[in-house]
């Protein structure tokens, strides 16, 4: 490391961070690839009408890596979360979760499409954290056990499948030996702002509007209420 080590709660979020920015797209690279080969990705999106047009279509940027002439085959490793969620999302119908898209999967809900929407929902939730960069340690072993569980999951699905997928538990494991410093938590830091401002541009992060109590007398307890704003693009990011 080139700075100082950082204290527990800040190396809490470096760690997930990386897992957010770097790990959680592995299990989905490799489900999209399962299910629809590089060689005919083309062919399945020129057969999408919501991909090519109206509200949900592919942005310029996600065309340019993945609608690709039939001569060129894209690279699934460059596509992000968010492509890859709007992929398998439109493309893969049978892999709904039992709560739909864009819903939050209860705690019995185990098919592989709820836990693709639950890599979404980490992500978004990690983005959360970016003010304070920070993350108490029980909210960290919380959210570490909850992305171990579901990278074990699918890295059981896609065995099951015939899929030589990478040992998603080991990647993460890696990433709990290490320490880090000032410099990775700007670097993450920066990639997930990045990611968020991208989000927003597209209308496909909620809108949060805080508001307290107007007048908090010495002693007296300040309550806040959150207004969420969910777009209609939620879904598809």
């Amino acid at each position: 490391m080139t700075s100082k080590l950082l204290p527990t709660d800040q190396q809490n979020f470096v760690h997930l961070g990386i897992a957010v920015v770097d790990k959680i797209k592995l299990p989905m690279k490799d489900i999209l690839k399962l299910y629809i080969k590089p060689i005919d990705l083309y062919n399945a999106i020129s057969s999408c009408t919501v991909l090519l047009t109206g509200k949900y279509k592919l942005n310029v940027e996600q065309r340019k890596i993945c609608f690709l002439s039939p001569t060129d085959i894209p690279d699934y490793c460059k596509f992000d979360v968010s492509l890859l969620y709007k992929l398998i999302q439109n493309l893969c119908p049978h892999l709904v979760p039992t709560q739909g898209w864009g819903k939050q999967p209860k705690a019995t809900d185990v098919k592989i499409g709820d836990d693709i929407e639950r890599l979404r929902q980490f992500r978004n939730d990690m983005l959360g954290h970016l003010e304070s960069s920070s993350i108490p340690d029980a909210m960290f072993e919380s959210r570490w056990t909850e992305i171990e569980d579901v990278m074990n999951r699918m890295d059981s699905y896609l065995s099951k499948q015939g899929f030589n997928a990478v040992n998603y538990e080991k990647e993460l494991a890696d990433i709990r030996k290490c320490n880090f410093g000032f410099e990775d938590m700007e670097k993450y830091k920066l990639m997930l702002e990045a990611t968020l401002r991208i989000l927003k541009e597209k209308e496909e992060f909620p809108s949060i509007t805080l508001r307290r109590n107007a007048t908090i007398m010495c002693g007296e307890t300040a309550f806040f209420e959150a207004d969420i704003e969910q777009t209609s693009m939620s879904t598809q990011n």
